[in-house]
């Protein structure tokens, strides 16, 4: 017998939109200092599928989100357009996972607030960890401050993403993680996930 729509899980799909970045992360394949080819996703492709999700999503009474990530998905051009033009079917949501640099720019605040369901920033540790492991000076102070910002400009609308951190746990950071989580809460984030190195 199946289950009734309400009682499905729903759909997530995780879409890397592009294969560029801002950061030097020690650990991650998608560093700007790695020598590679940066793919980018076709946005006529990522809008005609967007809208199979989101007619499917709609007929089966089955919400779907999407996922963007990257490298850094901010930077794939098309972002914020082409999240626009998927925002028109109810049942589908949209996800950024970002460095969160890109909170510095008022355009991709907006869209924060107003396109996403959820935003997921990651964070690797203490600040000097962070920093170090991100190879950017100041960046985990860069992120207290606009994810803080974006919180409570969250507040003040009444609406906005969930946001949430996501970490790598690796032996450097791995006796960091009750401090982390502490320290996040103290930003107002919903959410803290993690992913073994």
């Amino acid at each position: 017998m199946r289950a009734p729509p309400d009682a499905l899980p729903r759909r997530v799909i995780v879409w890397r939109v592009t294969q560029r970045c801002t950061l030097a992360c020690r650990f991650c394949a998608y560093a700007v200092d790695v020598q590679r080819r940066r793919g980018e996703a076709d946005p006529a492709e990522v809008l005609r599928v967007g809208a199979l999700v989101g007619e499917a999503a709609g007929r089966t009474g089955r919400p779907a989100l999407i996922s963007w990530i990257g490298g850094e998905p901010a930077l794939w051009a098309p972002l914020i357009e082409v999240s626009t033009a998927l925002r028109r079917w109810p049942s589908l949501g949209l996800s950024l996972t970002t460095n969160g640099e890109v909170l510095r720019r008022p355009a991709m605040r907006d869209a924060a607030l107003e396109l996403f369901e959820e935003l997921v920033i990651s964070v690797d540790g203490a600040p000097a960890f962070h920093d170090l492991v991100r190879r950017r000076p100041g960046q985990a102070a860069l992120l207290e401050r606009l994810v803080g910002e974006l919180v409570e400009a969250r507040a003040r609308r009444g609406a906005g993403p969930r946001v949430e951190v996501n970490t790598i746990l690796m032996r450097g950071n791995i006796d960091q993680f009750e401090s982390l989580a502490e320290r996040l809460r103290s930003w107002g984030v919903d959410g803290l996930t993690f992913n073994q190195l």
